[in-house]
């Protein structure tokens, strides 16, 4: 029996595992990402994307799964399945605004302190 592939379906999924600090409660539909996407093969290739939002800290496991629907429109688990791990770090213009922020809040710092003393 011969099956003629009409898309491959592509899943992928992040969750996310550790996080720096626990400073605040994150909710848990911002734990986890799911994008679905079918596309038809030509000459036996295809290409897709896929943006993936990691706007929490931390360290997260993305896993992609393929799959292959057939003319009848019966997905077929043929694989593969990967995982890659990703660290989202905050850039330098996020960090840069929220120490701002937080200077504004608690008042200026005093830098160190020197003693100055005549030269000998």
């Amino acid at each position: 029996m011969f099956r003629k592939i009409q898309a491959v379906c592509l899943k992928v999924s992040s969750t996310l595992q550790t996080k720096p600090g626990s400073d605040f409660k994150i909710p848990l539909d911002s734990k986890t990402n799911e994008i679905e996407q079918k596309v038809e093969p030509h000459n036996d290739y295809f290409s897709t994307q896929f943006l993936l939002n990691f706007s929490i800290l931390g360290t997260h496991v993305v896993s992609v799964e393929a799959s292959v629907v057939d003319t009848s429109g019966i997905e077929w688990k043929t694989g593969p399945k990967t995982t890659v791990s990703v660290k989202s770090l905050e850039d330098p213009y996020s960090q840069q605004l929220r120490h701002q922020l937080q200077q504004q809040q608690t008042g200026p710092q005093p830098g160190p302190q020197r003693n100055i003393g005549p030269r000998q």
